[in-house]
């Protein structure tokens, strides 16, 4: 059938109380031809628009039903002898009426005759049964041949070969659609109730009445273009009421698909027409958000909260704009988006997105000017920030022995105070910006020796220089915690006394071989000071030495040697003079002998240096005068200690 457009009121079934129905099929082969001539096609009405609070329907006109070549019917009659007979459509010359030919039943007196053809079709009992196709072919404007199921009902006399005037009257209804004018080529559009229920496959209806009675094996109906941009289709469906209306589902030439829905219940009625309107695009997509977090270096500046709405090409070019809020937990927006991808643009100072739970919602404009906003969606940000926490601070011990990323340098070491800490602060490699932000979770201080922590403000510290500190291990730690993730640093500091240097010599600090050795406070007198007796002392100062250390030494001081008078006629050979020596763990630093020439006068000597090693088990220093009886000494008023 062929349909055009024009305005007509519905058909009925006819004398539907007084049909007979046929009886159980009987074996009668009592055949006569039978034509029936200008049958009229059925009418297919616009749905009244006073049902609009059950539908949708706006604009549709009626279709009057041509037949075209090809058309078929199944002939029933009430012999039950030739049911499911092909009867063979000729059109006239008005296209709007046909002929049909074929045989039953020469006695028969009432037949129903069914269209399209279906070898398949039955009837029993007062039920026709058919089938609807769940695969429809689009015909723009109207819908394909020997898709809609119409019926007619006609009587016959005995011995009758000849009827005429029969009408035929649809037993489904029609939904219709317009595509937009920017979907161009669209491949098919499948419509599916909402509810669920079944909408084609095995259909029957009442003979008598032309009523549906069941329905099933399909949920959907799928419309097979290619289909036409902006142009009207039809589905033919079951007539039944479809709760919370419809969902179509476009599939695109580049085989991409989107949906459009209604959720307003229709009571689609035979023979009526109800129109869906155009479709918005409505898009089947999941946004997605992706976090990373922005360094400058290797400094923590904010973070990237990539958008991805995943839009094929053919769906993006049916879009004229886009617009996308990203929300925080406090329902804060934090990011603004106009396109469907990419990071988009800061909100209200969120230059770092905290972990946490966020709102994704979008919205997009259709070329013909609608918007259509996705159903939001909740996304997860747990991407942990990377940053390190870091404390500096350095001792002479640091530039004398080039530890913990300090390059040696004496010279440096040596000019500063052995028991002071320099350099001492702290920083954490995320922006000054962001620690200073209130908006952000974070705690950041730093402790001495284990005291109590002290806040830093901002993301770095400096801290005075330690003075006067004991001389062993100092700690300097720090602790950051930002969103959720803790960072510690903590720095050894080694305060080992050196460099050095003394003019007090007590009992305190140095330790006497025997009374043959003077403490002087100002000075320390080995040898020549009582009898005879070892000569020599040995450090008490307690040097810090984490690891082996070499050292250079100084001293200033005098030696004395003698001539001891023998007899009143000579002297005797017995001109006597001591060694003094100066020892550190690795043995004889200086030495150095008494005057061979100047006896019993002190000759001076200054600044007496030599090289030795100080190890963390012995760190001390020990001078002697060799000469252990009375008579030569050495005096020592000045030692100093520094790195070598």
């Amino acid at each position: 059938m062929k349909k055009t457009l024009f305005t007509a009121a519905a058909l009925i079934l006819a004398a539907a109380c007084t049909r007979e129905l046929p009886e159980s099929p009987k074996n009668n082969e009592n055949l006569v031809k039978f034509t029936i001539e200008n049958a009229s096609g059925p009418v297919m009405t616009a749905a009244d628009k006073k049902d609009g609070s059950k539908t949708v329907i706006t604009d549709i006109v009626d279709l009057d039903v041509n037949w075209t070549a090809g058309d078929n019917a199944v002939l029933f009659d009430n012999s039950g002898s030739c049911a499911g007979h092909l009867f063979t459509g000729s059109v006239q010359s008005d296209p709007g009426y046909i002929n049909f030919s074929g045989e039953m039943d020469e006695g028969s007196t009432a037949y129903w005759l069914l269209y399209p053809y279906n070898s398949g079709a039955s009837m029993s009992e007062g039920v026709i049964t058919t089938t609807l196709s769940a695969s429809q072919t689009a015909v723009a404007g109207s819908f394909a041949d020997k898709t809609a199921i119409s019926l007619a009902y006609g009587t016959r006399t005995p011995g009758q070969s000849v009827a005429s005037g029969l009408s035929f009257q649809n037993l489904c209804p029609l939904i219709a659609f317009n595509m937009p004018s920017y979907v161009d080529g669209a491949q098919s559009v499948t419509l599916t109730p909402n509810s669920g229920c079944a909408i084609a496959g095995t259909i029957s209806f009442n003979a008598s009445t032309g009523a549906m009675t069941a329905v099933s094996g399909a949920n959907s109906i799928t419309l097979n273009g290619p289909i036409a941009a902006g142009e009207r289709y039809f589905f033919a469906v079951a007539p039944k009421t479809y709760e919370n209306g419809f969902t179509l589902t476009v599939t695109t030439a580049g085989n991409q698909t989107y949906s459009a829905s209604t959720t307003k219940t229709i009571d689609a009625a035979p023979g009526k027409v109800y129109y869906l309107g155009t479709l918005g695009l409505k898009l089947d997509v999941t946004p997605t958000v992706t976090f990373n977090h922005t360094y400058s270096g290797n400094v923590l500046t904010g973070t990237t909260a990539t958008l991805n709405i995943p839009v094929a090409s053919d769906l993006a070019a049916m879009i004229s704009s886009w617009s996308a809020t990203l929300k925080n937990s406090d329902n804060v927006v934090v990011r603004n988006y106009s396109s469907n991808s990419g990071t988009g643009s800061i909100a209200n100072g969120y230059t770092y997105l905290p972990k946490g739970s966020y709102t994704l919602t979008a919205t997009y404009t259709t070329l013909d000017g609608r918007s259509k906003t996705l159903a939001p969606v909740a996304v997860n940000h747990n991407v942990n920030p990377d940053f390190s926490v870091s404390v500096s601070g350095y001792t002479p011990y640091n530039y004398g022995v080039g530890a913990d990323g300090y390059s040696k340098n004496v010279s440096t070491a040596n000019g500063l105070d052995g028991s002071s800490i320099y350099g001492l602060g702290t920083s954490v490699t995320i922006s000054a910006d962001l620690m200073n932000d209130s908006k952000y979770s974070k705690s950041y201080t730093y402790s001495y020796d284990g005291g109590s922590a002290v806040s830093v403000s901002g993301n770095s510290a400096s801290i005075p220089n330690k003075t006067g500190q004991s001389w062993n291990k100092h700690t300097l730690s720090a602790s950051c915690t930002f969103d959720g993730v803790a960072k510690n640093a903590s720095r050894d500091l080694h305060v080992t006394g050196l460099p050095w240097e003394t003019t007090t010599f007590t009992e305190d600090t140095w330790d006497k071989a025997s009374w043959n050795v003077d403490l002087g406070t100002s000075y320390v007198k080995l040898g020549g000071v009582s009898g005879s007796g070892k000569a020599n002392v040995t450090s008490k100062t307690k040097f810090n030495i984490p690891s082996n250390i070499t050292v250079k030494v100084y001293v200033s001081g005098c030696l004395k040697s003698y001539a001891t008078l023998g007899n009143s006629s000579s002297w005797l050979n017995a001109k006597t003079r001591t060694t003094f020596n100066v020892k550190l763990a690795d043995g004889t630093a200086i030495s150095r002998e008494s005057s061979s020439s100047e006896y019993e006068k002190e000759v001076s000597f200054t600044n007496l240096s030599g090289d030795g090693t100080f190890t963390s088990s012995n760190c001390k220093v020990f001078m002697e005068s060799t000469y252990t009886a009375a008579g030569p000494y050495a005096k020592v008023n000045y030692i100093k200690l520094t790195y070598r």
